[in-house]
């Protein structure tokens, strides 16, 4: 069930300009909401999608390789004395 709803929610998470973000917590609350969840399933929602949350991203940064950082090699101005 809380997969289902993870997967849910990952369908229509906002990407940034650093990549993907979290699912908003607004959006768990609303899920939960809409599937007529009680306090405690709505409290372990938030707690399981925020836990496959934090390792999906994890996952998903160690994949993805790391831009050049500017100034690296060749092509900079160096500075004298």
């Amino acid at each position: 069930m809380y997969f289902n709803a993870w997967y849910e929610l990952d369908r229509d998470r906002d990407v940034g300009e650093a990549g993907l973000k979290r699912i908003a917590r607004r959006d768990v609350i609303e899920y939960a909401y809409d599937c007529e969840f009680d306090q405690v399933q709505t409290d372990n929602l938030l707690v399981f999608v925020r836990g496959m949350d934090n390792a999906y991203l994890e996952y998903i940064r160690a994949r993805t390789p790391k831009p050049p950082k500017p100034g690296g090699k060749g092509g900079g101005k160096r500075r004298g004395r």
